[in-house]
C-alpha cells in the first residue's frame, strides 16, 4: 500500500518538474524574442 503512495507521489513530483520546466523555457524564449 505505501508503495503504491510513493509510486504516485514520485509521478506526481515528476509531472511538476516537467511542467516547471516547460514554463521556464516557454518563460525564458518569451524574454528572448522581446
Amino acid at each position: 500500500m505505501r508503495d503504491t503512495i510513493s509510486k504516485g507521489l514520485i509521478q506526481k513530483l515528476m509531472c511538476d518538474l516537467i511542467y516547471a520546466n516547460a514554463r521556464f523555457s516557454l518563460l525564458s524564449s518569451h524574454i528572448v524574442y522581446h
